[in-house]
């Protein structure tokens, strides 16, 4: 039988006694027990009156599974006893410094009882292992291996948290940035098809042509009389003239309008939009901000409301042959009030390109994950004008360096 003498720093620091593999840890085959040596028990006992944190808890705890075993004989897979203090002669006086605790272990160990060969000194301390040596009896130096996990009590995790805190304090800063309105720094346009603008005015003419044929004799009641109106008048080669004169100002009205209008569709389809905004990344809200945009001098920009010019249109005007006797304007402006008898069609002028290739924003107190749009609108017209890369930079007052960065145009 061996006889382990632990300690104190061995319950404090280490993982419980009744889990450490002893065998296998000091290289012994025989059976072995824990001696609880009274200056160790009154140690954990100062420690869990006294001490704070988590020795304070770790004593504690120690003391009380002790008492469970030696008092209320709690059943345990590696026996525990407690040995009695020694009573020092003066021989062991003028040996033991007794105020020191390592000592009054050693003293306890060599006046057991038991052979000094089963009596085994277990400590982290190295002062402790040198008296053993020198009293002849074996002694063991605990491996880091079965320390304790660092446990933090209150006091050492609201200390980390301020740490934290201040290291947070020590890195925010505001991280804005120019995206497109889609949040993306790269931008697809698509060219539009190519149209046959002849080809396509031609099938809508046809069309037309197609509903309003011209008047004969023999079509003449299908093609524009209305069936009571014909009970009522005579039909005769003078209205026929009429309807037909009607029908040819209609063509030729139809045919501006919608030449118009197509050509509006095809340019409001070559000139697209470019729309911007701000976010702020960062961990705090950004300063007054200057935003800047700088786009390529070989890119041409437009303005919406100041690269479209306005043409006045008629609105077609269909024959009817209840008034073709009554002039064509008077029955226009009679069916439709005269502010809606022309149309003004708004057309992109590729000539009325801006020079301002660079443009600015302000911006305040942009605060963190939020963003912000930009009144910075530019047109480009993507029939004529190839893959471009915008320049951006923002002064941040917050910031001791200009941020910059770039955005892609991709014409495709």
């Amino acid at each position: 039988m061996k006889y382990l003498f632990l300690d104190t720093n061995i319950y404090l620091h280490y993982q419980d006694f009744q889990q450490i593999p002893w065998n296998k840890l000091l290289g012994i085959e025989a059976q072995y027990t824990i001696v609880v040596v009274p200056k160790v028990h009154a140690e954990l006992d100062e420690k869990k009156d006294s001490a704070k944190g988590k020795i304070q808890k770790r004593a504690k705890k120690i003391s009380s599974k002790l008492y469970e075993i030696l008092i209320n004989h709690e059943k345990v897979k590696i026996p525990v006893l407690r040995c009695k203090a020694p009573n020092p002669t003066e021989e062991d006086r003028r040996l033991f410094d007794l105020s020191r605790s390592d000592n009054m272990i050693i003293l306890t160990a060599l006046k057991s009882g038991w052979k000094k060969d089963d009596i085994i000194i277990v400590s982290a301390d190295k002062n402790i292992q040198f008296t053993a040596e020198d009293f002849g009896l074996d002694h063991y130096l605990m491996e880091d291996e079965y320390l304790l996990p660092p446990e933090q009590d209150e006091k050492d995790i609201e200390i980390q948290r301020l740490r934290q805190e201040l290291e947070q304090l020590k890195t925010r800063h505001s991280s804005p940035a120019v995206l497109f309105d889609s949040g993306d720094s790269e931008k697809i346009l698509n060219r539009p098809l190519l149209r046959n603008v002849d080809e396509e005015l031609k099938c809508a003419m046809d069309e037309v042509i197609f509903n309003f044929p011209e008047a004969t004799t023999d079509n003449y009641s299908k093609v524009i009389a209305d069936p009571s109106y014909l009970f009522t008048q005579e039909i005769d080669a003078a209205k026929i003239e009429a309807y037909n004169k009607e029908r040819e100002e209609y063509i030729k009205e139809e045919y501006e309008y919608k030449r118009l209008m197509l050509t509006k569709e095809i340019t409001d389809a070559s000139f697209q939009k470019l729309s911007f905004k701000v976010i702020n990344n960062g961990t705090a809200p950004t300063g007054d901000m200057m935003i800047f945009l700088r786009f390529p001098d070989n890119v041409k920009l437009y303005l919406y409301n100041k690269s479209r010019v306005s043409t006045a249109c008629l609105i077609p005007l269909k024959p009817e042959i209840g008034w073709i006797a009554m002039p064509r304007e008077t029955r226009r402006a009679m069916i439709r009030p005269l502010a809606d008898v022309k149309e003004n069609v708004w057309l992109w002028n590729k000539d009325r390109s801006i020079k301002n290739r660079e443009f600015q924003e302000a911006g305040y107190g942009l605060l963190q994950g939020l963003q912000m749009e930009l009144d910075i609108t530019p047109y480009v017209n993507v029939s004529d004008t190839n893959s471009f890369t915008i320049q951006w930079a923002i002064v941040d007052a917050n910031l001791s360096e200009t941020k910059r960065g770039s955005l892609d145009v991709v014409i495709k």
